[in-house]
């Protein structure tokens, strides 16, 4: 991984882009750049979607696969869960509120994340940290 691009990503772009095979750590600011614009930041239509839903979407995109989020984001926001973020999604998300539809996306990662360690035994399951208590001088 280099600059958060991991050398398979980088892969597909140069069969994708017709660069030369090569180390990731080798790739120029530009082919970089390309990758975050093109594999995940126009996939996510960043162009069309306020701050900061646009934020939290791409970095889910760099991080996760997108289908299982956007299906949650979808059926939280009351669109039809079919985990493709089209016009439909976006209208929606528009009128929910960008930072009320990034909260929800945002709080459905978080669920995954729970998901993903319940599902997984060999996994010892974090903390989440309660920041209400927290504020309040709580703590854990």
């Amino acid at each position: 991984t280099s600059r958060g691009v991991t050398q398979r990503t980088y892969d597909t772009a140069c069969e994708t882009y017709g660069w030369p095979k090569g180390d990731v750590w080798n790739a120029t600011q530009e082919q970089v750049e390309t990758v975050y614009r093109r594999l995940y930041w126009d996939k996510i239509h960043g162009d069309e979607i306020d701050w900061p839903l646009s934020g939290a979407l791409f970095d889910c995109a760099v991080l996760h696969s997108l289908p299982p989020l956007i299906r949650r984001l979808q059926w939280a926001i009351g669109s039809p869960p079919d985990g493709h973020l089209g016009p439909q999604t976006i209208a929606a998300c528009k009128k929910f509120g960008w930072v009320n539809s990034a909260w929800v996306l945002l709080q459905a990662r978080d669920n995954r994340y729970e998901d993903i360690v319940h599902r997984d035994g060999t996994t010892e399951p974090w903390r989440f940290v309660d920041y209400v208590t927290m504020q309040k001088g709580g703590g854990s």
